[in-house]
């Protein structure tokens, strides 16, 4: 919960959500997602519609996001009761399959809005932008008591570990190590992960911000590759090919970087040396290298 809202009274309080599915991996992701959601927490969890009305009697959500195929008591049905019982909830329906008659019986039940498994961030944020203003302006100036011992903040470095092993690009993915990036006491591993995504999504800009924040975070002084002689290269058949070599198995030795740095002081060298010399200055700490690297690939390799 914000300390700003919370200092200033019950009608200020986070909007108050739950959530219902009986997929449990499902509960997890959306509440994970929902710390990107501002004023707004998760009070509570179920997973069948029985246990949606029950939650909903005891801890009086603003918001209800709720599957509609549950045992016991399915979404639809749930609905139709709250919305019978609280009129100004805002209940959001989860389905895994966007048919016309779903969508029907959903609207005829009185729902708000409508997620599509799997749900993405982009899709949450924006159903939860639209529903998050009809329930400001429900709020009325007298709110029920809060419960006591709120389930703990999603952990966003969780969700961090689980896109950086399965190795998301997305916009979701940059969205997450951003907003770890806010944090003044962000951990190196996350800051570097970022800037990994901002070379594989062409952020050139963002990367040369952030190679200098690491640059000025890190004060120890690297002593950078030297480029391979003339001489050097000589003895190489062909330098590019030693290049894809050295990719392809993933090299970080100051032998690779040396002959990326030496494709790299051709005037017409390829993006993909640069990217990938890029990567290996993330890899190996050259945070100064890396922000002007990153200042050229902004001026000759479109985003």
């Amino acid at each position: 919960m914000s300390e700003r809202r919370a200092s200033q009274g019950s009608a200020a309080a986070p909007l108050r959500v739950i959530i219902v599915d009986d997929a449990e991996e499902t509960r997890k992701s959306i509440q994970m997602m929902m710390s990107l959601v501002p004023d707004s927490e998760v009070v509570a969890q179920g997973e069948n519609g029985r246990e949606a009305i029950a939650l909903t009697r005891q801890y009086h959500p603003d918001i209800a996001l709720i599957d509609v195929n549950m045992p016991v008591m399915d979404g639809l049905t749930a609905i139709q009761t709250l919305r019978q019982e609280y009129p100004t909830l805002i209940c959001i329906v989860i389905s895994a399959e966007k048919d016309p008659l779903t969508l029907q019986r959903a609207v005829n039940v009185g729902a708000h809005g409508y997620l599509l498994k799997p749900v993405t961030a982009e899709q949450l944020l924006s159903v939860m932008e639209r529903a998050s203003k009809v329930a400001w302006a429900n709020r009325a100036p007298a709110r029920l008591p809060e419960p006591q011992a709120p389930p703990p903040p999603p952990d966003l470095e969780a969700l961090a570990m689980q896109y950086a092993q399965t190795r998301r690009t997305d916009d979701q993915a940059i969205r997450v190590f951003e907003t770890l990036a806010q944090q003044p006491d962000c951990k190196q591993r996350w800051l570097m992960t970022l800037a990994m995504l901002y070379i594989v999504r062409k952020k050139w800009s963002k990367l040369k911000a952030l190679a200098a924040r690491l640059e000025q975070a890190n004060q120890a002084t690297w002593i950078p590759a030297r480029p391979a002689t003339p001489q050097t290269a000589a003895l190489l058949s062909n330098l590019e090919a030693v290049a894809a070599q050295y990719a392809r198995v993933r090299r970080v030795d100051d032998q690779a970087i040396q002959v990326f740095e030496t494709l790299a002081l051709q005037p017409n060298c390829k993006p993909r040396w640069l990217m990938t010399l890029a990567m290996l200055y993330v890899v190996r700490k050259r945070w100064s290298q890396l922000k002007a690297l990153a200042a050229r690939l902004e001026k000759t390799v479109p985003n």
